[in-house]
């Protein structure tokens, strides 16, 4: 019979596995998500305004294409890439205008990539820690995984 566990803490606090099997995933998490926040650049999504009439004659002024919010050169949507290390992935931008586009000015709108990924990849982010997490169990011979009743409550932690 399967140990339920109320909450991903305390899944958390009672599992062991081999730390590779993470590591994989997370791994295979990172580089899904870097390509798609890159797939971002050049496509407006939904929430982002408009670019300004200003903004899109300045594009044409300087050889850009005029309307494809935040591509031009490309070294922006080059400069995101993601990290792992002990038990985490970072995915972002070397680049510091990134954060400006991001979370917008006093002149630029917020034009959001990393915050919005992280909603829309939920499932697919907890779906392969689980899928590489069970591998795990699989070649060590421990193949038991517990049951996780798991429900997203409004103001918890985890929304």
């Amino acid at each position: 019979m399967a140990r339920e566990f109320k909450s991903f803490a305390e899944l958390a606090a009672n599992l062991t596995f081999e730390k590779a099997g993470m590591q994989a995933a997370l791994i295979d998490i990172g580089n899904q998500l870097e390509k798609k926040a890159r797939k971002k650049i050049g496509e407006y999504q939904p929430g982002w305004e408009q670019l300004a009439d200003t903004t899109q004659a300045d594009r044409l002024r300087q050889g850009y294409s005029e309307n494809d919010p935040l591509l031009r050169s490309g070294e922006l949507r080059d400069s995101i890439s993601s990290e792992v290390g002990d038990m985490m992935v970072v995915i972002g931008s070397t680049d510091v205008n990134m954060v400006y586009q991001e979370l917008g000015t006093d002149k630029i709108p917020p034009r959001p990539v990393f915050a919005p990924l992280v909603e829309e990849n939920r499932k697919f982010v907890i779906d392969t820690i689980v899928k590489y997490v069970a591998r795990s169990f699989r070649r060590t011979g421990n193949y038991n995984p517990p049951t996780v009743l798991y429900q997203t409550q409004k103001g918890s932690s985890d929304d």
